[in-house]
């Protein structure tokens, strides 16, 4: 006999509501004429409390959890007329098919990013500096499927060593340290990540509205044209730069250029124990604005 627990549905649900998912997801994701019963932001929000609390998101079990639970998920939904078959894999298949379009989801994630975040920008402050700039971090992960090839899902080299699956990208943007999603691209699998890194950046630009941040990536996000749009938007960008951006000499130029011995550098992390594993950062990182024309 399976034991259900409700104790996490009202805590995950009181974090749901507390910036207005569903309202956000009708505003965006507007209901069709002929949709009945609860509103695709509530279904959303309900499938959402599947997810988290039982790990899974497949569409074709949350009818028969949603009909164990029709009390508290109508509590917290505030929906009293809730029916399990508000949760039938049909329903949800509809509603992601809402999802799909970009435009929509694009200013669904700017509304419901400046519902997670608040910025102040005081007069008269001093310059911004390491210690209170916002930092977030850009990379992509893959998707692996069992199915067939489509235009979504392609092979490619595999993280997984799974070179028979296909898969699709996930392109995701977070900031420090809570590792909050701010901006989300579901890509083609295989192919070059170096094009897909300045989207998502700037979308996160145009939800925390200021300047002065710092945003982190991997190699490929060390191309001169990601660095250089970085660096034009008035932020700075820290990663691995390639021998093509910058080979061995250059780097040994760079670190020629500091006086102090090594042991002395300050750490790049104001609490690393140990100075020489920071030098060991600044050898094979730079952390530098592009000069842009």
């Amino acid at each position: 006999m399976k034991i259900s627990y409700l104790d996490d549905l009202p805590l995950i649900g009181f974090q749901l509501r507390s910036f207005d998912l569903s309202s956000l997801l009708c505003e965006h994701f507007p209901d069709h004429g002929l949709w009945k019963g609860i509103s695709g932001g509530k279904l959303a929000e309900g499938w959402l409390l599947y997810i988290l609390s039982e790990a899974d998101h497949r569409l074709s079990h949350v009818q028969d959890w949603a009909e164990q639970r029709l009390d508290i998920l109508g509590a917290i939904v505030e929906e009293s007329d809730l029916r399990g078959l508000d949760f039938s894999d049909d329903r949800l298949g509809r509603l992601l098919d809402r999802y799909s379009d970009d435009d929509s989801w694009h200013s669904f994630e700017q509304s419901l990013g400046k519902r997670l975040l608040r910025v102040y920008q005081l007069e008269n402050s001093p310059s911004v500096g390491t210690s209170s700039m916002h930092v977030f971090r850009t990379d992509s992960f893959n998707v692996p499927q069992f199915r067939a090839v489509d235009s979504l899902f392609t092979y490619g080299y595999s993280k997984h060593r799974r070179s028979d699956q296909p898969f699709c990208k996930v392109m995701l943007s977070a900031m420090d340290p809570m590792a909050v999603p701010f901006a989300v691209d579901i890509l083609k699998g295989g192919g070059s990540d170096t094009n897909h890194y300045w989207p998502v950046i700037e979308r996160v630009q145009s939800i925390v509205g200021h300047c002065g941040n710092l945003y982190v990536g991997d190699s490929k996000m060390g191309s001169t044209a990601n660095r250089a749009q970085i660096h034009r938007s008035g932020n700075y960008y820290l990663c691995p730069l390639g021998n093509k951006q910058c080979t061995v000499k250059v780097v040994q130029g760079y670190l020629d250029q500091i006086e102090k011995p090594f042991d002395q550098l300050p750490s790049l992390f104001s609490d690393h124990p140990n100075r020489k594993t920071a030098y060991f950062f600044l050898s094979n990182m730079l952390w530098k604005n592009p000069k842009v024309d």
